[in-house]
């Protein structure tokens, strides 16, 4: 399967959190864009017409805090209240010249190389911004050969200094999933978890997969077969079925956490630091800073069924089969390919979580008895 080619990756030295310049009312504040343009898309506001209703800023004011990237007091407050943000998730340290040296160049682990950079800096719904990278190490041994990962880097700086050493307690969360799943499970493998000596940065490194995102698939508009979608869907299934074995609710399943395969439809299921292990109340986050289309009603009070992935499940189906993820009835009959699956999808998406099919199994009954044909 051809895949469309990926976006253009960002420059390796961008600033990678929001900070401030300092404490004074009256300094300018610096901004990270590409932070506020993730919490834009989080939170639905899709323009800059939408950004100044929210804001009650005027267009002027908001073009040159995107333009310069520095802004008032009283901007960047009517920034964080139409974000929804608290002030610590867009501002942290005051900007030195020495911090802006130290933090400007992402820090590979040891013994290990950055061979690409493969994402802007992503907005976890706690508040943890994080970014993709390629890493690369030689493998001992002629002729010389490398071993790739697809890591993660984690930034907690802008997190408030009381919650750093929880959030990365949490982090951990990612290997224990891993690692508790049988060989041959669509999950990349995980390799390790790494901290920088200040414990504000973490990687966690994983099995390199040549894929793109299943969100960037979406983006580029690919034109989804009946026959694809199908695989696709049954492999999810598969894969939160393993997970809810081992006792694993991954609570939001969303495009950018599903890697495609380059040329075939092998899909994986990856990124688990927001998931919940039955058996323990950690997870990366206990609140939920905001809603989307993927997250199950009951997950944004804290709570989450074996459900809560059908639903994510389902929502992503109807985006394949739709292009757009909406939970209606109506549009749901009228793109699902038979009464059938249109049929399971609506039940899977009902907003009563004890109201959706009782298992994977039943969901995989349906789902294989539709042929995939259109």
């Amino acid at each position: 399967m051809q895949h469309s080619p990926k976006k253009e990756r960002p420059v390796q030295n961008e600033r990678p959190i929001s900070r401030r310049v300092e404490q004074d009312k009256n300094a300018p504040i610096r901004l990270d864009w590409s932070i506020i343009q993730a919490r834009m898309t989080a939170t639905g506001i899709k323009t800059m017409d939408d950004f100044e209703v929210a804001t009650g800023l005027g267009r002027t004011t908001l073009f040159n805090a995107k333009r310069d990237l520095k802004c008032s007091q009283t901007t960047f407050e009517a920034i964080m209240n139409g974000l929804k943000v608290g002030e610590d998730q867009l501002r942290r340290q005051p900007i030195t010249q020495e911090l802006s040296e130290r933090t400007n160049a992402l820090i590979p682990p040891n013994g290990w190389a950055i061979e690409s950079i493969e994402s802007e800096f992503l907005v976890a719904a706690n508040g943890v911004s994080y970014r993709v990278c390629k890493l690369k190490r030689e493998v001992m041994g002629q002729p010389i050969r490398y071993r790739y990962s697809r890591a993660k880097y984690y930034d907690t700086l802008h997190a408030a200094p009381a919650m750093q050493p929880e959030y990365a307690e949490r982090l951990n969360r990612h290997a224990a999933v891993c690692s508790s799943l049988p060989k041959g499970t669509k999950v990349p493998q995980h390799y390790d978890i790494r901290k920088l000596a200040e414990d504000s940065a973490w990687w966690v490194l994983d099995e390199w997969i040549p894929s793109v995102t299943l969100a960037t698939m979406i983006d580029n508009r690919f034109e989804w077969t009946s026959g694809v979608i199908h695989s696709v869907g049954l492999q999810l299934l598969e894969t939160l079925s393993v997970l809810h074995s081992h006792r694993c609710i991954v609570r939001e399943l969303t495009p950018e956490r599903i890697l495609m395969e380059e040329n075939s439809t092998n899909c994986y299921i990856t990124d688990f630091e927001m998931a919940r292990m039955l058996d323990s109340d950690i997870s990366v986050s206990g609140k939920w800073s905001w809603t989307t289309h993927y997250r199950a009603p009951e997950v944004n009070d804290n709570d989450a069924y074996w459900q809560s992935d059908l639903y994510s499940w389902a929502m992503i189906m109807v985006e394949l089969f739709s292009g757009s993820p909406k939970n209606d009835e109506g549009w749901i009959q009228s793109h699902a390919p038979t009464a059938a699956i249109a049929k399971l999808l609506t039940q899977c998406l009902d907003k009563r979580y004890h109201h959706r099919p009782a298992s994977i199994d039943s969901v995989m009954k349906v789902w294989q008895k539709w042929s995939g044909k259109p």
